[in-house]
């Protein structure tokens, strides 16, 4: 595709705004974890460490950040400073490979400016996956599936959340329309599948053992209703501070707080039914209909919808996986500019609602009296349900 110059001028203006950053503190998650993860690093070694953290994160990104660590202990450099030069080293990374996938250095600084709030300026560690987990839809959607295997495996070993994608993605990979299907996999394809993720796997186990699987237990059982994501759960905690104060506590200065847990079997039980609801009606409807790699981000996107929309615990950085989505989705289709606009900027005004731009928060205004955040979490509820119902009433002959 023919750049012109303005698209230049633009892409070089986003990495020097990138740059920045570097010297933002970032959330408070750097210096509760991040930094301290590093530290248990340092005192015990990259096993013990693990252990040590007792961490709800998988083990590539401990090795990344042992990385990360023995860099500034190497040159002598501030460990923030080094940790935010990472950030965007990943940041860098995720452009280059989505600019040598696309060819179109426009929609690359888009995907960049996108992620730029959650990396650069809050210090999330999500771009780390960002690299391997775009090689791996390249190489999904060009049938190389020793790589798609590796590199995905890779993407979720440097945070959980990439995986709540692979029930799409396999179907996508084995093209399974059927139960009948299944039968119609050779035994290549499923080792070119099955062998790349043992390959990761051994050393993994070998260095890190059951902490792995522990760290993936603690991810998926956090306790509090909603961890700051501006979802349906955000909104069931606004009504529980307003209905029953004395259970849950008062609102704080009109504003909901994050409820850690709860004994009501409704409160517990129904955000989760919904979830695998949404969930698996979804990924049926994809089953059902044929493969093409625009229907397999659409139906990626509404799955981890669902989740995010649904599930309890989930926090409010984790729309990062369908921020990315949804940007391949406008490079593949055009005609998807609404929908992924609205994902890009719904991830982002999640995190600028929360933490402001440097992650040192922001004073959230209210609208007629209420708390913003229930406006913003109603409004990405309905979204869902637009999304879904039209995937739901989607026929095999539609276009998407």
């Amino acid at each position: 595709m023919k750049t012109n110059i303005f698209t230049y001028i633009c892409f070089i203006l986003i990495c020097i705004l990138s740059l920045s950053f570097i010297h933002s503190p970032g959330t408070a998650d750097v210096k509760w974890y991040w930094l301290k993860w590093i530290q248990h690093i340092r005192a015990h070694g990259l096993s013990d460490g693990y252990v040590a953290c007792n961490s709800d994160y998988p083990p590539i990104c401990m090795i990344i950040l042992y990385a990360v660590s023995s860099f500034a202990i190497w040159m002598n450099a501030d460990l923030l400073l080094t940790l935010k030069g990472s950030l965007f080293i990943f940041l860098m990374l995720t452009s280059m490979v989505f600019y040598l996938w696309t060819r179109d250095l426009m929609i690359t600084s888009v995907l960049m400016l996108s992620l730029l709030l959650s990396s650069m300026a809050q210090a999330f560690l999500d771009i780390y996956f960002a690299p391997t987990l775009l090689l791996a839809l390249w190489a999904l959607k060009n049938k190389k599936t020793s790589l798609f295997s590796f590199l995905y495996t890779i993407s979720c070993l440097i945070k959980w959340q990439p995986i709540i994608l692979a029930p799409f993605l396999l179907i996508f990979l084995f093209d399974i329309s059927s139960f009948k299907d299944l039968k119609t996999i050779t035994r290549k394809k499923l080792f070119q599948c099955i062998v790349p993720v043992i390959i990761v796997l051994i050393p993994i186990a070998g260095v890190f053992g059951f902490e792995t699987l522990r760290s993936f237990y603690k991810a998926t059982h956090h306790t509090m209703i909603s961890g700051s994501a501006m979802n349906f759960n955000w909104l069931l905690t606004y009504a529980l501070h307003v209905l029953y104060p004395e259970v849950y506590g008062p609102l704080q200065n009109g504003y909901a707080m994050v409820i850690m847990k709860s004994d009501s079997f409704f409160v517990n039980y129904l955000p989760k039914i919904l979830f695998y609801a949404c969930y698996i009606i979804c990924f049926f409807k994809f089953v059902r209909l044929e493969k093409t790699f625009m229907r397999l981000l659409v139906f990626s996107i509404t799955g981890f919808l669902s989740y995010y929309i649904f599930n309890t615990g989930v926090h409010e950085n984790h729309l990062f996986v369908v921020s990315l989505l949804a940007v391949v989705l406008y490079w593949i289709h055009k005609d998807c500019l609404a929908i992924s606009s609205f994902l890009v900027l719904l991830n982002n005004i999640n995190l600028l609602v929360i933490y402001g731009i440097e992650g040192r928060g922001f004073p959230i205004h209210r609208v007629v009296g209420i708390d913003i955040t229930i406006f913003i979490s109603l409004v990405s509820v309905l979204f869902f349900v637009f999304l879904f119902y039209r995937l739901y009433s989607f026929q095999k002959n539609n276009e998407m």
